[in-house]
């Protein structure tokens, strides 16, 4: 949109898949009958097995008006590359980001447009319901489950995202749209990084996120998703928070990569943050591998508050720096 309002931006949809079959039309089916529709699908599958490819043959129509990018890769290239490769062939005004076993409320599609209208280099996600893998919606919403509490979203509303952010990985990618020329400053993402905390970091530093309280997407928790909010099995829990990129190194990559991309265009302030982060980063990676100097140099960096700015709850992740950290530590998941 590009600063300036736009009567009918094109929006298009990214989605990835991977042996996606279970779920996949249900999504489909939702983005494809948005009471606003898209102008355009680009779906990138890694390689699925099943019979993700004949679902995408099937449901996806041949329309004049709908602009379809389907890439079939012949070898896995995993999550990472693939959304970013994908990502990258979106030219719509506006860009939604689908996960390929959620459901959209019919006018999800409608509510980001108006949130996003006359703004650049924006973010906006919204709210949505937590479904099992049966359709059952849960207790807590997509918030409350991804620890969105009330002060961060006044925080968020009074244009401080970035701190919220450097806290916590609150933005959902199956919730998450932005401008298209935000996307063009986040691409290409980082290795470091998964998409939506990156694209939402870029924009908190040179432009704007929203945080849209409207219960626009069914989320679906399984044993199968590939990135997201907790599973219920520890063990994949474990590996889901790693693979997340959820460890002091890669925080330090990540954030490194963030000055070197828009450090130029923060505000001072933001930029002292970012660089505050990656000093306590770095030093969770240089723990003493001996446990009194290590509770000494871990101790002094609770008392200093870097725990308690960089993590949803300090006093848990300095104890398992004091029990287990240093350098063998340094794949923590706290």
């Amino acid at each position: 949109m590009s600063g300036s309002s736009t009567a009918h931006p094109r929006v298009s949809v990214v989605l990835t898949t991977f042996n996606s079959e279970a779920y996949l039309s249900e999504q489909l089916a939702s983005v494809l009958h948005q009471r606003r529709s898209v102008a355009e699908i680009v779906v990138g599958d890694d390689a699925s097995t099943d019979g993700t490819r004949s679902i995408l043959t099937r449901l996806l129509p041949y329309d004049a008006s709908l602009t379809l990018r389907v890439v079939e890769r012949a070898k896995q290239i995993g999550f990472r590359a693939n959304i970013d490769a994908t990502a990258r062939l979106a030219t719509g005004d506006v860009v939604c980001f689908a996960d390929h076993d959620d459901v959209w409320r019919d006018d999800k599609v409608d509510r980001i447009v108006n949130a996003l209208d006359g703004r650049s280099c924006a973010a906006v996600f919204s709210n949505g319901r937590v479904i099992n893998a049966q359709g059952t919606v849960q207790r807590a919403d997509l918030w409350r489950r991804a620890g969105l509490d009330h002060s961060d979203r006044r925080a968020m509303h009074e244009g401080e995202a970035l701190r919220v952010l450097l806290e916590k990985r609150v933005v959902t990618g199956a919730a998450l749209a932005c401008t298209r020329d935000l996307l063009d400053v986040a691409l290409p993402f980082p290795d470091s990084a998964v998409h939506d905390h990156w694209i939402a970091l870029v924009a908190s530093a040179c432009g704007e996120v929203i945080a849209l309280d409207e219960l626009l997407i069914d989320y679906r928790i399984h044993d199968t998703n590939a990135m997201g909010l907790k599973s219920g099995n520890p063990r994949r829990e474990l590996r889901r928070r790693r693979d997340a990129g959820d460890v002091p190194g890669r925080e330090v990559e990540m954030l490194t990569a963030l000055l070197d991309r828009v450090g130029e265009s923060m505000p001072r302030e933001d930029r002292v943050r970012v660089e505050r982060a990656i000093e306590h980063h770095r030093l969770r990676t240089e723990l003493p591998t001996q446990a009194a100097p290590r509770a000494v140099v871990s101790t002094r960096e609770l008392l200093r508050g870097g725990y308690g700015r960089h993590h949803p709850s300090g006093l848990r992740s300095w104890g398992y720096d004091v029990l287990l950290g240093g350098p063998a530590g340094s794949k923590t998941t706290t």
